[in-house]
Order: C-alpha cells, then structure tokens, then sequence
C-alpha cells in the first residue's frame, strides 16, 4: 500500500515538473516587438482665459480703493455689454492692501537721513479671470484692460473644449501608426504580426503663448517723437492652434 502511493506521488510530481518546464519552454520561444507611434492633432482654440490684477497705488487707501473699483467695473461692462461676456465667466477676488515702505540704504539710517519705517504708498490690488468664448476677442480685451489702467496681464490661455475628443483621436491615430510600424518591419522578414501583449501610452498638450506683450506705461520720448503719442504701448503675435500629442509604445506577439 506504501509502495502504491509513493509510485503515485512520484508520478504526480513528474508530471507537474513536466508541464512546468513545458510552460518555461514556450514562454521562452515565445517572440515579440516592441514599436512606438506618435501622432499630433492640430486644434484651433475655441475659448480664451485671461488672467490679470487690477492694481492702484498712493497713500490715501479710500482713495485707490475708489478707483480700483471704478477701472473694475468699466471693464466688466465693456465684457458683459460690448462684447456679450456672460457675467459668471467674470471672476473677481478680494482685494489685498500691501503697505510699501521707504527704501534706505544702510548709511542715510545711520545718518538719521531716511526712515526705513516710513510708508511710501499702499498697493490695492485685485486679481480677475475672464473666460472668452471668442478666441478673436482677447486682444480687444487687452487694450482695453490697458486703456483703463489694467497693465498687469499675468496670463493668456488658449482652450479647447473638445480636448478629450481630440486626445482620444490623437491616441487612436498613435496605435495605427505603432500597428503600421510593426508590419513594415515583421513583413518584410516574413513574420506575422499577432495580438499586442503590452501597451503604454503618454500624452501632452501645448497650447499657443501670447508671451510677446510689451507694456510701456511711461514712454522716454526722442527728439523726433510726438509728445501725442507717448503712453501705453502694446505689440502682440497672433495666436496658432493648440498641439496634442499622444505616444505609445506597443509590444506586439510574432511568429
């Protein structure tokens, strides 16, 4: 009866050690290739977010509040009436007030010539968003936070509101291409291109910069110059379209 079940066991072990080398076997043979694909879908932005702070400066905080306030709500209605902003695509925040104190070089304290702890203004500030739904609108919104004495544009984006679509078509056209690329290379070498066994995938995006904004608030005027022409100045680039870009890497099993 021992030597029975011994003969048993034995044989079961065999037999898993025989499938187990098996498996190692045909893992082992098993060939693949590994591809990438790139693609870019080109989208021209639909909607515009401008981020900027409404700023004044002076001693008498009432006074800059004041006007703060005048310069924000001028502009809110050039959006709202000329230009059909909707009103919740005006974001405004609380206003900050910053004290700015005189700057002394070490020897005029010494001297007791400047007072370092004096005030020499108060910044009032705002920060606002405004989202267009006109991209060709911005720039006339940017002269016209100029004109009413916004000079601080801190940000311009560039959206798509289909970006998911388009990133799921800049994917797909990015798998077709790492499909592609494996049969022109297994082909030719008389392999057969079969399921992919791993995928890897990374996307990006790059939107158009308007980086070229040059705000000269106070202008050094030449000989040649017309004094009626000094004040704020503004020089920008047209706008392109917004890149997406996906990658994959795709490892194909051949025979």
């Amino acid at each position: 009866m021992k030597k029975l079940v011994l003969i048993i066991c034995l044989s079961g072990f065999f037999s898993f050690t025989a499938n187990a080398l098996e498996k190692i076997d045909n893992e082992k043979e098993q060939r693949t290739l590994s591809v990438s694909g790139d693609a870019t879908v080109l989208v021209a932005p639909d909607q515009v977010v401008i981020s900027l702070t409404a700023e004044k400066r002076g001693l008498n905080v009432l006074e800059i509040h004041k006007k703060n306030d005048e310069s924000v709500k001028a502009l809110k209605t050039f959006l709202t009436q000329e230009k059909k902003v909707k009103s919740e695509h005006i974001q405004t925040n609380y206003i900050t007030v910053q004290p700015v104190y005189k700057k002394c070089g070490f020897e005029l304290i010494r001297l007791g010539k400047c007072d370092s702890e004096q005030i020499e203004y108060y910044s009032l500030s705002r920060t606002m968003k405004i989202i267009l739904d006109d991209p060709t609108a911005f720039e006339s919104v940017i002269f016209k936070c100029l004109e009413l004495g916004l000079s601080r544009i801190d940000s311009v984006e560039f959206l798509s509101t289909d970006f998911r679509k388009y990133r799921d078509q800049a994917r797909g056209m990015a798998m077709k291409a790492a499909q592609e690329k494996a049969l022109s290379l297994a082909e030719p070498l008389g392999m057969k291109v079969l399921k992919p066994l791993e995928i890897k995938a990374e996307d990006s995006s790059t939107s158009p910069s308007w980086n070229k904004l040059y705000v000269v608030a106070f202008n050094v005027r030449t000989e040649d110059e017309d004094p009626s022409e000094l004040g704020p100045k503004i020089q920008s680039e047209g706008f392109g379209q917004i890149n997406i870009t996906a990658s994959v890497q795709v490892t194909f099993e051949i025979e």
